[in-house]
């Protein structure tokens, strides 16, 4: 699991490459950031109507510290060997990271919404998408692995009482009482049944 993880971690940092966010106003397109633009920070210049411009940065720490725990789970896979360990890192690095960027949309949008009035219009693209659904994903796998569901159905049994299916029966040679097969000797007669 952990090397999975640790690659769909990997790809959501590299998605913050790609174009997240695109503000318009009244249909034509003001910014465009991509998911570093709003890590790192991006300086833009904002149109003011009656004055000159004013110069704001684009970084928003919540993106700052997704990104982070990405690059933080990436490497932790590497330096981890504790299965249990990992499972717990990178359950902490996707939560988080999947938490902080849907964090990161509604106070967008809340702001957009405020200053706009109705003329300012905010469109989420599929890298900021997709790195949001590989952080959860990565939470989630991992939260099945610590309870042991993926471990089970990996191994190609899944042991829970729903799906168990009684145990076979045989019987023993000497005297023909109902044994299981994993007895070593009759409970009843003693005789080795093996």
């Amino acid at each position: 699991m952990g090397k999975i993880s640790s690659g769909l971690l990997g790809l959501a940092v590299l998605l913050f490459l790609l174009p997240w966010i695109t503000v318009s106003c009244g249909g034509q397109k003001v910014f465009t950031f991509s998911g570093t633009d709003l890590a790192i920070g991006k300086s833009v210049e904002i149109p003011q109507a009656f004055a000159p411009p004013k110069k704001e940065n684009s970084r928003d720490v919540k993106a700052t510290i997704a990104f982070l725990f990405g690059i933080i789970g990436v490497v932790m896979g590497f330096l981890i060997r504790a299965e249990r360990v990992q499972n717990i890192a990178f359950t902490i690095c996707g939560g988080i990271g999947s938490v902080l960027l849907y964090l990161l949309k509604n106070e967008s949008d809340r702001e957009i919404v405020a200053k706009g009035a109705g003329m300012i219009n905010v469109d989420y693209h599929f890298g900021f998408w997709l790195s949001i659904l590989l952080f959860f994903g990565v939470g989630i796998l991992n939260i099945l692995s610590l309870a042991g569901v993926l471990n089970k159905v990996t191994d190609g049994t899944v042991s829970s009482v729903a799906f168990k299916s009684p145990p076979q029966r045989t019987f023993c040679s000497q005297c023909g009482t109902k044994v299981l097969p994993e007895d070593i000797f009759c409970g009843d007669c003693g005789h080795s049944l093996r």
